[in-house]
C-alpha cells in the first residue's frame, strides 16, 4: 500500500470513529416549501438540520430612519423608511406550501457556524442556543489554558461546520511566543474551557470543520510550499492525508463514514483555494473522485454532504470570483443566475430538477432549481429556486417516505 493510501486510510478511520453510521433509506416523493422573508428581502439560509428546520439569517425590521441608496439589506423608500437587518433565524420544519422565519432573541447578524442539529449557532466568537439564548463566548479569554503566559494575537472562526451539537467550537489562533509566531487549532467548550488541539511554529495551519471534540479537518502548508495539504487532527495528532505537490486540497466538511468533501485546484490557479480554478472532489475508500459538472467545460460547486454520502451543489457556465458579489466560498465558480442544481451519488452527477421530478415534485411553471445549498440525513434539501422572470428565492425540498 502506498504512503498516500496509508495516510488516507488513517484519516478515514479517524473520521469514522468520530460518529455513528446512519442506515440509508429511499424517498418515494418530494414536496416543496417556500422560505418566506419580510418584504421579500434577500435572506441567507445556511443549513438544514436532521428534522428539516432551516437555520440562517433572515431580514427583520430594525427601525425607521434616513436610508441611503445601495445599503445592503435595506428597502429604500425615498430618503426615509423602514430599515431591515439580518438576524439569526429558523424556518420551522413541515411539508407546507410556505413558512416564515422565527427570530432568535434580539440578536442581529448572520450566523458564522451552525451545529448539525440546528440547535446552536455561532455569532462572532459567541455561541448561542436557538431556544435559550447565549451559552458562552471565548472572545474575552486572554489565552489558552495550556499556553498561559503567551499572548494570543488573533482568534478566527473557520466557517459553517466548526460547531458541534454540544456547543464545542473550533477556532484558529495565532500566538506571539518568545520563539516567534505559533499557529494552532483551539477547541472551546465553555467560557472558561479552551484547549489546544494542535499547534506548530512556522508554515500554515487552518482548521475548517469539527467532526467531533477530538477530530478536526483542514489544511497545512509548509513555509516553502505553495500547496495546501488536506489534513485531519485526531486526538492531538496531525495526519496529512494529501501530500501531492501539483495541486492544493482544501477540505470543507466530512461525514462519519470517512467521506470528505474538498476543493481541489492545480497550482496554476490563484491562491488561496477559494479563488477561481477549484473543483469539488470527494475522498472515499482511499480514492479521490471528482464531482463532475452536468456539461463538459462548465463549472461545478458543491457545499452539501450528508451521512449517506450524497453531495449537492450547482453546475453551470464558469463565472469568475471577480464577477460575484459577496465573500466567495471554495469552488464557487457558478452563480444561481445561470446554473442548475445538482445531486451527486455513487460517482454520478445528476440534475436535481430531474431527480425531484422523478419523485413526484412539479416545480412552478418556468422555474428551475438553480443551486442546492445543503442536504440532511433524510435527504431533504435546502435550495435556490430561479423563477421564470429570473428572480431568486430559497426553498426546502421535503423528502417524504
Amino acid at each position: 500500500m502506498s504512503q498516500f493510501a496509508v495516510r488516507a486510510a488513517a484519516c478515514a478511520l479517524a473520521l469514522a470513529m468520530a460518529g455513528v453510521l446512519t442506515p440509508a433509506h429511499a424517498q418515494s416523493r418530494y414536496t416543496l416549501t417556500t422560505l418566506k422573508t419580510a418584504s421579500n428581502l434577500p435572506a441567507q439560509p445556511l443549513r438544514i438540520d436532521s428534522q428539516g428546520n432551516v437555520v440562517g439569517g433572515a431580514p427583520f425590521a430594525f427601525g425607521t430612519g434616513n436610508l441611503t441608496q445601495g445599503k445592503i439589506g435595506v428597502r429604500v423608500v425615498g430618503t426615509w423608511g423602514m430599515e431591515y437587518r439580518q438576524a439569526p433565524s429558523r424556518w420551522p420544519a413541515g411539508s407546507v406550501a410556505s413558512v416564515s422565519p422565527t427570530r432568535s432573541g434580539k440578536l442581529w447578524g448572520v450566523p458564522a457556524a451552525v451545529s448539525p442539529d440546528g440547535s446552536k449557532f455561532a455569532l462572532g466568537l459567541d455561541v448561542y442556543a436557538m431556544a435559550t439564548g447565549k451559552l458562552w463566548g471565548p472572545a474575552a479569554m486572554p489565552s489558552l489554558p495550556d499556553v498561559q503566559g503567551t499572548q494570543v494575537s488573533s482568534i478566527e472562526l473557520p466557517g459553517l461546520h466548526a460547531l458541534l451539537d454540544d456547543g464545542s467550537l473550533l477556532l484558529n489562533y495565532t500566538l506571539n511566543a518568545p520563539s516567534g509566531l505559533r499557529r494552532g487549532l483551539g477547541l472551546w467548550q465553555g467560557s472558561t474551557h479552551g484547549t489546544s488541539l494542535f499547534e506548530q511554529a512556522g508554515g500554515g495551519i487552518h482548521g475548517e470543520a469539527l467532526v467531533s471534540p477530538t477530530v478536526a479537518l483542514g489544511w497545512t502548508r509548509l513555509p516553502d510550499d505553495r500547496a495546501l495539504h488536506g489534513t485531519v487532527w485526531f486526538n492531538g495528532e496531525q495526519r496529512v492525508f494529501d501530500t501531492r505537490t501539483d495541486a492544493s486540497t482544501e477540505p470543507l466538511r466530512a461525514n462519519s463514514q470517512g467521506m470528505i468533501l474538498m476543493c481541489q485546484r492545480p497550482l496554476t490557479a490563484p491562491t488561496p483555494a477559494y479563488l477561481d480554478g477549484g473543483r469539488p472532489v470527494i475522498s472515499i475508500n482511499l480514492q479521490t473522485v471528482e464531482v463532475a459538472p452536468l456539461n463538459a467545460g462548465d463549472a461545478v460547486s458543491a457545499r452539501g454532504l450528508n451521512e449517506r454520502g450524497i453531495v449537492v451543489g450547482a453546475s453551470g457556465p464558469v463565472v469568475k470570483v471577480s464577477q460575484l458579489s459577496g465573500q466567495p466560498t471554495p469552488c464557487s465558480d457558478t452563480t444561481p443566475l445561470t446554473s442548475r442544481a445538482i445531486i451527486w451519488q455513487d460517482g454520478q452527477t445528476q440534475d436535481l430538477n430531474a431527480w425531484v421530478a422523478a419523485r413526484g415534485l412539479t416545480l412552478p411553471a418556468g422555474s428551475v432549481l438553480a443551486e442546492a445549498i445543503d442536504i440532511n440525513a433524510n435527504n431533504s434539501i435546502l435550495a435556490v429556486l430561479r423563477s421564470a422572470n429570473g428572480s431568486l428565492s430559497h426553498v426546502r425540498l421535503n423528502a417524504e417516505p
